[in-house]
């Protein structure tokens, strides 16, 4: 049986961050949302301990979920949650959004930055 992709969601504006879990659900992905960057980190704890396997020393390789977050969330902005993960040594992409746009219109560009992320071409619905 095939794992569904998930994608950790956080943002702090509560319209944008219910825009681009629908955009990423109707791509085929499972969506958990937060509003803040230290539980963006928690779920990414928890998805890569169910989730991870070894992809060498000290390494955790994930292909079956990724990190989409606000750059200026509270408790830790998505640069440092891609810092964090990195220093770790974890292969989990995380995607950082771009301060707000007009409505909608980032959302072609991160259905199309999840999918290459996680190598998956075009979802399947």
């Amino acid at each position: 049986m095939t794992q569904t992709p998930c994608i950790v969601l956080g943002e702090r504006d509560p319209e944008r961050r219910r825009s681009i879990a629908e955009a990423l659900r109707d791509e085929g992905y499972e969506v958990v949302e937060t509003d803040d960057g230290r539980d963006v980190l928690a779920y990414t704890e928890y998805l890569a301990a169910v989730m991870g396997r070894r992809g060498g020393p000290a390494t955790i390789a994930l292909d079956s979920f990724a990190v989409v977050a606000g750059a200026r969330l509270p408790g830790l902005g998505g640069t440092e949650v891609q810092e964090i993960l990195r220093r770790a040594r974890w292969g989990i992409p995380v995607i950082v959004l771009p301060e707000r746009t007009e409505e909608g219109a980032d959302l072609p560009m991160l259905r199309m930055r999840v999918r290459e992320a996680l190598r998956l071409g075009p979802a399947v619905h």
